[in-house]
Parts: structure tokens; C-alpha cells; sequence
């Protein structure tokens, strides 16, 4: 990978396949645009951000040290430092570039994240929760489209009847993570669904999204579409 591009002033420049660099050369313009309009209109917000950029500009050139270093866990702690401060910019860039090496403690850490992000009910926070689920959808496609092996047979067996909604007992999906992102699920507050093949849960716009270039569920390999999946929901206690 190379990443000397971030000088680059145009997005048709970026390795698409390099989501460190994409990220960062979008986060590098926005905060150039910030400068600007701030020296133009008020002095001080544009000083504010051009610290900002000098920040995040030494955040990246760090990450990008420690990926040609392989240096994940310095990574992962990198990401856990700004947790605590709560800098989304810098952990996304962590993220990514976890992203970009294929790293086995990404899920882990996008974990802790969006834990952190539980009790946080700003525009950001939903941002950076956004964020996440995509950033995890899309090392699942990667991971996807290098997995080669023979297809599974399909069934026509379902474990769970088609239909519109689907009641479990509220114990059985305490644990339960989405099979897109690895994050554990919440029932009462998120859309889930489940796959009629194999019974496995995931949020809806997820796998709505995966199915649209995949047509399989992701752990059976049965062809399935999204109004397949019946939507799941808590049984009420009697």
C-alpha cells in the first residue's frame, strides 16, 4: 500500500481499496474548508481548526508509522487512548488503518467503541456509530471476496417459517451478535432480523445491504433475500 498519497488534492487519486487514506483525505478537506471559512469570516475558529489539522495530520502520519511497522497493538492502543478523550477522528483512523491490515482485534475494538458510544446522544456519536457499521461491513466484504472455497449445497429446509415477525424468549438473544458486524445485537432497540436457513441474527440495513451484492446469508451460504428474513422480537411474558 502506498501511503505517501495523502498530499493528494483530488479523490480520484486515492487507492480506493485503502480506507485509511480515503478517510483521511475526506477529513483532510473538510477541515481545510473550515480553515478557510474561519480566517475569511472569524479569526479565531479558523486558528482553532488549523490546530486541529496540525493534530490530525501528526495522527496520521503516526498510524501510517505504525502499519509499515506491523504494529498493531500499538494500534489497538492508540484507538483505546482516544476512547477515553473521545477524539472520533482519531480513533476512526485507527480503525481503518486496523481495517486496512486485516486485523483479527478490529471487531474487539470497534466493541469497545460503540460501548463507549452507548450513553453519548450527539449528532458525533451517531456519526461515529454509522461509521462503525459500515467500517465493519465492509472488512466482512473483503473478507468475503477472498474466501474461496466450494459452495455449500443448498437446502430447502428452513429452521425458521417465512414470515413477517418472529418472537424469542428475551434470555435466548442477550449474547447474540450480528453474523454482518460481530457486535452484539439489541432487539428492543434496533431492527434485527433473522435468516430462515440457519437462525442467525443481524441488523436489518446490514444485511439488506449485503444481500443486494451477495444474494447468500453470510454464515449458511443460502440464497436468501431480505423480505425472507422475518423481523425478531421479544416474546411478552404471560
Amino acid at each position: 500500500m502506498v501511503f505517501e498519497t495523502y498530499e493528494t488534492n483530488s479523490y480520484e487519486e486515492i487507492d480506493d481499496g485503502n480506507l485509511l487514506v480515503g478517510y483521511w483525505t475526506e477529513q483532510k478537506f473538510l477541515l481545510i474548508a473550515y480553515i478557510s471559512m474561519g480566517f475569511i469570516f472569524f479569526l479565531p475558529v479558523g486558528i482553532f481548526y488549523l490546530i486541529r489539522f496540525s493534530k490530525s495530520k501528526r495522527t496520521y502520519l503516526k498510524i501510517t508509522e505504525l502499519i509499515r511497522d506491523g504494529n498493531q497493538k500499538e494500534l489497538v492502543r492508540l484507538v483505546n487512548d482516544n476512547i477515553d478523550s473521545f477524539n472520533v477522528r482519531a480513533i476512526m483512523m485507527g480503525l481503518y488503518a486496523l481495517a486496512d491490515m486485516k486485523s483479527s482485534a478490529l471487531e474487539e475494538t470497534i466493541g469497545v467503541f460503540m460501548k463507549a458510544l452507548e450513553f453519548k446522544a450527539t449528532i458525533k456519536a451517531s456519526s461515529a456509530r454509522s461509521l462503525c457499521d459500515d467500517l465493519l461491513w465492509t472488512a466482512k466484504r473483503r473478507k468475503e471476496s477472498r474466501f474461496k472455497t466450494k459452495e455449500l449445497t443448498e437446502t430447502a429446509e428452513t429452521i425458521i417459517p417465512i414470515t413477517k415477525l418472529y418472537f424469542v424468549e428475551e434470555d435466548k438473544v442477550q449474547e447474540e451478535k450480528c453474523m454482518i458486524s460481530g457486535i452484539r445485537i439489541d432487539v428492543k432497540g434496533e431492527k434485527i432480523v433473522a435468516c430462515p436457513k440457519c437462525g442467525h441474527f443481524a441488523k436489518k440495513e446490514l444485511l439488506d445491504k449485503w444481500l443486494n451484492e451477495i444474494e447468500k446469508c453470510p454464515l449458511c451460504r443460502n440464497r436468501i433475500t431480505i423480505t425472507d428474513c422475518p423481523e425478531v422480537r421479544i416474546k411478552e411474558r404471560k
